[in-house]
């Protein structure tokens, strides 16, 4: 049996939100990645603050697709385990064997450390020490909650100006995205899709799911094109 994007002629969702869909998809956001890179390649400890959904996720993919090889890269999500942040188990876990059993210190390593907003204050006092030590070249931060970090002492003036705000989608920028997704087929016009953002307060990956459900709906019922009237049934 076809699904909805089958009949419309697509061999997988369009507006799929699974990180490994579109893992290269920044639109709307390179000027933020070129800054982002940049303060990377400078060695800087810097913050990326935004609500779910807003692309952070694909800025951290980014980022390891430029600095990535050679363990240059480690990764790891705080909400993991609830037992605080082991920095030194981070250090050695971006060595190779040669580097732990002979004490050689490797370099220009980045680390990257999603889901930080409930970073204790030693946590940052470590994550401080190890920068000062010349563990990690640059610490990038990710979180929604910039303002709850409690960082401690020093390691916020490490930060300083350094915080990158993902921003909302203009009404453009939807539809920009919408249709590098999905082309102009006329199941959805821009302008349902600029309003679909608006309900969606220009967050992309709620406007994603919006688009989906009311594309799916159109099919369903045979409709020919998603209007404000099928935006109101389907999303209230």
């Amino acid at each position: 049996m076809e699904t909805w994007y089958n009949q419309l002629g697509f061999y997988n969702n369009p507006f799929s939100i699974k990180p490994a869909a579109y893992h290269d998809e920044i639109l709307g956001y390179n000027g933020i990645v070129d800054e982002v890179l940049d303060k990377i390649r400078s060695g800087n400890i810097l913050f990326i603050d935004g609500d779910y959904g807003t692309g952070k996720t694909a800025i951290l993919k980014r980022i390891i697709n430029e600095f990535g090889g050679r363990k240059r890269v480690v990764y790891y999500s705080c909400n993991r385990s609830e037992n605080g942040l082991n920095v030194g188990r981070l250090v050695d876990g971006g060595r190779s064997f040669f580097s732990r059993v002979f004490g050689v210190k490797a370099k220009n390593r980045i680390l990257l450390l999603d889901e930080v907003q409930d970073l204790s204050k030693d946590d940052c006092e470590a994550l401080h020490q190890s920068f000062n030590d010349k563990a990690f070249k640059s610490i990038v931060l990710v979180s929604k909650e910039f303002r709850k970090v409690t960082f401690g002492n020093g390691f916020k003036d490490l930060i300083g100006g350094n915080v990158i705000r993902m921003k909302k989608f203009n009404n453009d920028e939807s539809v920009k995205f919408i249709r590098k997704r999905m082309g102009n087929l006329k199941i959805i016009s821009d302008s349902a899709i600029q309003l679909l953002n608006k309900k969606a307060d220009g967050n992309p990956r709620k406007l994603l799911k919006s688009c989906e459900e009311v594309c799916k709906y159109a099919v369903d019922n045979f409709e020919e094109e998603v209007n404000e009237e099928i935006v109101k049934k389907v999303l209230g």
